[in-house]
């Protein structure tokens, strides 16, 4: 939910930051946030004893289709299973990789059946060059003033979680493994004016007057780069 709205904390469901997502078991949150919270934004509400993944340290695992047969009374004698997987750490990507394998050959191998599990060529994890992204905050900063330009870290902060990176899957990651650069979002929409949605939401809008600040922060940043990299 918005920041920009208060009241939207003051309820009594719990919100749980990604910083909070470190014991076994939740009991409750920090914040509590209204159900006007929920109904007017894209919060989704989980039951009771539901498990609570962070994406920062950890592997976000999605299986999203399962194909098998054709007729209703007819056992298949195959079936396709697709997922995505994202982390942040690519030994954690290669170490998630060999159980996914391990676990799905020995289920597999109880029934007495075959499993074979085939990884697509995915993009690696988006690594942002420390000093152009130092260097294009603070430009940010001076062309947006600094409520108008906010870093991973100062966001993170906001909200109460820890700035270790983010689950977007772009590949822009390939060109920064050779190039130093960094990949940054531009808000395109304010919550207050009916953007409540986020990207990859059906509902989403974007505000197309943002394209204006973008184009602008890139021929800025690129001057001031020039100034003080001659």
């Amino acid at each position: 939910p918005s920041r920009s709205n208060p009241a939207y904390y003051t309820g009594h469901i719990n919100w749980y930051s990604a910083g909070e997502l470190n014991s076994m078991y939740l009991s409750g949150s920090v914040e509590k946030i209204t159900e006007s919270a929920v109904s007017e934004s894209s919060t989704k509400m989980f039951k009771k004893g539901s498990m609570l993944v962070g994406m920062y340290d950890t592997a976000a695992l999605t299986l999203g289709t399962l194909q098998a047969g054709n007729a209703n009374n007819i056992i298949p004698d195959t079936a396709l299973l697709k997922g995505s997987l994202r982390t942040v750490d690519e030994e954690l990507r290669a170490n998630v990789k060999t159980r996914i394998h391990d676990i799905a050959t020995s289920i597999a191998k109880v029934y007495r059946a075959e499993a074979e599990v085939i990884f697509g060529s995915g993009c690696p994890s988006l690594l942002n060059d420390k000093d152009v992204s130092d260097s294009v905050a603070k430009y940010a900063k001076e062309l947006f003033t600094p409520r108008g330009a906010f870093t991973t870290a100062e966001l993170a902060a906001m909200s109460g979680g820890g700035a270790k990176g983010a689950g977007g899957s772009e590949d822009f990651a390939f060109v920064t493994r050779e190039i130093p650069g960094l990949m940054l979002a531009i808000a395109a929409g304010q919550p207050q004016a009916g953007y409540t949605f986020p990207g990859h939401h059906p509902k989403v809008r974007f505000d197309e007057t943002t394209l204006v600040k973008g184009a602008g922060l890139f021929a800025y940043a690129a001057m001031r780069w020039l100034e003080e990299h001659k």
